[in-house]
């Protein structure tokens, strides 16, 4: 039961962020009652962290795959994460997107959630400039570039990046074609 009401906390959280977030219509979805889920979670900023922490665990686990496979190539790396953003917004019908990405735009989240999406942030960051100081090293990328702001630099991309594709999902319009490449030709200007 813990891992259904987590699922769709998750998806809650996705599509419009904290707000969102309801035991009723949880325990609606699962056909069981709010005590229910009061069980598993006290209240709602507890089931908002651990459905955060879930997420967070899954993302970086991904990116870290990614930054693996191209360890030395920041370009390959972006346009891996492009990629599977791309197909991800294909795949969706809603405006469901990231949860950290929801979480920093709402003013309104418990200062534990705002910390955690911001420091996944902070560790995308992290990533980003190990993969872009290897890529330095093999001459993949120019070393006249600091990987620090370059990483930061690419942080500031991909939340761009989502947000343009929460706002033209919250529209209708299908983002996938009009993002598809923004992360890749930026990236590659660094060369």
């Amino acid at each position: 039961m813990r891992d259904e009401i987590l699922r769709i906390a998750r998806k809650q959280l996705e599509s419009g962020g904290y707000e969102s977030l309801s035991f009723a219509t949880i325990a609606d979805s699962l056909a069981t009652t709010r005590a229910n889920i009061h069980y598993h979670f006290k209240n709602k900023e507890g089931l908002a962290t651990a459905a955060t922490k879930a997420h967070v665990t899954e993302e970086l686990h991904l990116m870290r795959s990614v930054a693996h496979k191209h360890n030395d190539d920041f370009v390959a790396f972006i346009a891996e994460l492009e990629a599977r953003f791309v197909a991800m917004i294909k795949k969706k019908t809603d405006n469901k997107i990231d949860i950290c990405s929801q979480l920093i735009r709402t003013d309104d989240v418990p200062e534990e959630l705002a910390n955690l999406a911001q420091g996944y942030f902070k560790q995308v960051g992290q990533l980003c400039e190990e993969v872009i100081v290897a890529a330095q090293r093999a001459g993949k990328i120019a070393n006249t570039c600091n990987a620090a702001d370059l990483a930061n630099q690419a942080v500031a991309m991909m939340l761009g990046v989502t947000q343009l594709a929460i706002v033209y999902g919250s529209r209708g319009i299908d983002s996938s074609d009009r993002i598809d490449g923004i992360l890749t030709g930026w990236v590659r200007s660094y060369r």
